[in-house]
Formats: structure tokens, sequence, C-alpha cells
């Protein structure tokens, strides 16, 4: 078996999930909760970066990509991510508020 590697892992996204995740610091200033979003914002990558294995539920084998994708919802954000199964590497693929969070989209009634 080989053992996990040691934190940090490095963490990937792309341009435009950072891009939605300045839009959403953005929004959170304006709505006045910017000082928790950034917090939430630390302690999310933290997670991601310094226990990714251990934090979220996995739901998928992505085998092709010898990675594992899970979810966490941490303070009513919705994070969707891959770990590589053997090298420190870990890629965000979303986070967005989930019902509930003052950043979700209105409801729709359902």
């Amino acid at each position: 078996m080989i053992p996990d590697p040691p934190p940090p892992f490095d963490l990937d996204m792309s341009e435009l999930l950072r891009a939605n995740i300045g839009d959403l610091g953005r929004r959170a200033a304006l709505a006045g909760i910017g000082n928790e979003f950034r917090e939430s914002m630390v302690e999310i990558l933290t997670h991601l970066r310094m226990r990714p294995r251990e934090w979220g539920e996995p739901f998928r084998n992505l085998r092709g990509f010898q990675m594992t994708a899970r979810l966490a919802v941490h303070r009513k954000l919705r994070v969707v991510y891959s770990v590589h199964e053997r090298i420190p590497l870990v890629v965000l693929w979303s986070l967005e508020p989930t019902a509930g969070h003052p950043l979700a989209p209105p409801s729709n009634g359902h």
C-alpha cells in the first residue's frame, strides 16, 4: 500500500471557478457577511490542502483519473472536489451556496 503523502496538497481549480468564488466574495461583502464568507473560505481551503481525504464524503471513483470525487457542506457552502489516489493533488470542481445561505439563489417554490 502506498502511504498517504504529507500535507499540504496542491490545490487546482479553473479560472472560471476562481472568478465565481471572487464574485461570491463581492456579493458577501455587499450583503454584510464578507468576514464570515472569508472565514468560511479559509476553513474550506485549509481542509482541502491539509486533510482532503478525511473531509467530505466520497461519491464517485474517477478511475481514469485515479481520483475520488468528494462532497462536503461547510457553513452552507457546497464543495465538490476530487483527490488523487497517490499524489498530493486536489481539484476543486465547484463551490456554491446551499438553500438557506444568504448568497443562495431564490427558491423557485419547489
